[in-house]
This record gives structure tokens, sequence and C-alpha cells, in this order.
């Protein structure tokens, strides 16, 4: 499944490309939170007049304000990743039961989020078959792709051919 859905925490479309940076910086930012969280309670604990030590207590307050949604995010996001689907396909209901093709187990979901190779990136791609209809996705070596102009290519298709010989 293609993941795509707007994230106003990154204020970016969060899609194939950068899903999986996505779900590391969320990973990240609650280990963050319960990190800071645990030593402000550690120096609570150890500060005899608890109210001397007011800045700990207001950081606990806000890491435990801003824990319950962000670990909320992650979670689903997790959940989304196990049953192998995109936000909008879990909100729209699109596949119910065991009928959906995309998942492949929790632990292959994982793997394949986490472990595949970056996909390609298209960008120009749109623009380029306004005025040249006639594209191919050609392989560079060892330095991603880029569009080059083919008779052999029909109108508005994508080829990816490989130049690595």
């Amino acid at each position: 499944a293609v993941v795509s859905t707007q994230s106003t925490g990154v204020n970016n479309c969060v899609g194939k490309r950068n899903y999986k940076f996505f779900f590391c910086f969320l990973s990240c930012l609650n280990l963050h939170i319960f990190l800071t969280l645990s030593l402000c309670i550690f120096r609570c604990a150890t500060v005899q007049p608890l109210w001397s030590d007011v800045a700990s207590l207001v950081v606990a307050v806000f890491c435990v304000l801003s824990l319950v949604p962000v670990l909320g995010l992650l979670s689903f996001h997790i959940v989304l990743i196990r049953i192998g689907l995109t936000t909008n396909e879990r909100v729209t209901h699109k596949y119910n039961g065991s009928d959906n093709p995309f998942t492949h187990g929790c632990a292959r979901n994982f793997l394949y989020m986490l472990c595949r190779p970056k996909p390609l990136r298209y960008e120009g791609y749109k623009e380029l078959c306004k005025t040249k209809p006639r594209l191919a996705l050609v392989k560079n070596k060892g330095k991603g792709y880029k569009l080059q102009d083919q008779d052999n290519v029909s109108d508005y298709s994508l080829q990816i051919e490989n130049t690595d010989i």
C-alpha cells in the first residue's frame, strides 16, 4: 500500500518515500518524551522540598500532556504497519477482514517498511509530460534516475531502463 497523508506535526505530506523517516521521527519523539519525563520524576523524587524545583514539575506536566497525543499517533501507525494499510484505507474501511492484498504479516510488514530502499522520485515528470509527452525514466550509473526523450515510449507512459552494463 502506498501511504499518503498530510501531517500537521511535520508540516509535510507523508508518502511512500518519507514514511520510514516519519515513523522513526515519531519513535524518537516518544523516546525523548519518556526520557525527559523519567529524569523529571527522578529529580522531583530526590529533591526534599518538592516545591523547590518548580521547573522539573512544569516540564513533567508538559511531558505528560504531550505524551498522550504523540503516543496515540505512534500506536495508530504501528497498527497501520501491522495490518498493511494506509491512513486513508483504515479510516474509510477499504479492506475489511482478511481481504487486504497488501499485508504480508506483521513482521514482514515492519521489515518492508523499515528496510526497503527509498522509492523512485518523480519530481518534474508531470511538467515535462506537458511539453514532451514521450519520456523514459533511465537509470544513471549509481546516481538514481533521470528523464530522457525516447521515440519508442508511448504517450504519457513511464518506462524504466537499466543502463548499468
